[in-house]
């Protein structure tokens, strides 16, 4: 690519995007203005999006190029999982810190231990092998009256950690797959909006019983 001014390869200069390019702008129409949230207190917020835009994305398949939207899709809803296992997580263990004298405030400021935002904090079993103890430990009632519907969220986490991966790589960078791998779209759509209801609905029960 040449530079017309001196017949030279570009520069850096060259590429900087210029006022009418900027991809993050905060003027402009407000139809085009979408509000990005922030924020390390709550991990549902940033789940919830991943899981929209991967069942978004799984429902209108059909328009896009054939098999590509599979690698965003699985990523996406293996990061929702992750996100959602590590708020479970955050919150049992500040249950279980403050011994049940829980504040929403205080909730609020409670960060993850180490091991869980490190590298082994990618493996989606791993994450639930804590986040269940802690279920257990903030409601064994409810725990053992979802069994059910728990035992499927857990087959549902072992089968999406061969996909998502151990360290949640697979399907997000291309060298991590060896081999092709056939997903039926629809099965793991419908079997992620199963897992969502019933893990919201839980997280949902935990919350007003913690808080109160």
């Amino acid at each position: 690519m040449k530079n017309n001014k001196n017949n030279d390869y570009v520069t850096i200069d060259d590429l900087r995007p210029k006022d009418k390019d900027e991809i993050h702008k905060e003027s402009g129409e407000p139809k085009n203005i979408v509000t990005a949230f922030s924020g390390s207190d709550n991990y549902l917020r940033t789940a919830y999006s991943f899981f929209s835009a991967a069942k978004n994305l799984a429902s209108n398949k059909d328009k896009v190029i054939k098999n590509s939207w599979i690698y965003p899709v699985v990523y996406m809803y293996g990061f929702y999982m992750e996100l959602s296992l590590k708020e479970m997580i955050r919150l049992g263990s500040y249950y279980e810190k403050n011994k049940g004298e829980t504040n929403s405030s205080d909730f609020k400021k409670h960060k993850l231990e180490g091991k869980y935002t490190s590298k082994k904090g990618h493996d989606l079993v791993f994450l639930w092998n804590n986040a269940k103890k802690y279920m257990f430990i903030m409601d064994h009632e409810g725990f053992e009256k979802e069994t059910e519907q728990l035992k499927n969220i857990e087959s549902c986490v072992h089968e999406l950690k061969k996909l998502y991966g151990n360290n949640g790589t697979n399907f997000k960078y291309p060298d991590e797959l060896d081999s092709d791998i056939n997903i039926n779209i629809e099965e793991i759509k419908n079997t992620m909006s199963k897992v969502e209801n019933t893990f919201g609905g839980y997280f949902l029960g935990l919350h007003e019983k913690i808080f109160k």
